[in-house]
């Protein structure tokens, strides 16, 4: 739940939130059922080791393409 609460208010605006909150609620809702690499999204989320995937989300910019580096 620590690290829920710290995205949300991290990233009040759900549209500008890094990836992991769908995890975190999934294992929340159904512990130990759900998506099995929790500890790393809860690492991810702690150390603040975002993607460019999550970058992008974070600035508003649209997603980087698969296979495509800038």
């Amino acid at each position: 739940m620590e690290a829920l609460d710290q995205l949300r208010q991290e990233f009040p605006n759900q549209s500008r939130r890094p990836y992991g909150e769908k995890a975190l609620l999934a294992e929340i809702e159904l512990p130990f059922i759900g998506y099995t690499g929790i500890e790393r999204v809860l690492a991810k989320i702690q150390a603040r080791s975002w993607t460019e995937y999550d970058l992008a989300r974070i600035e508003g910019r649209p997603e980087p393409q698969p296979g495509i580096r800038e």
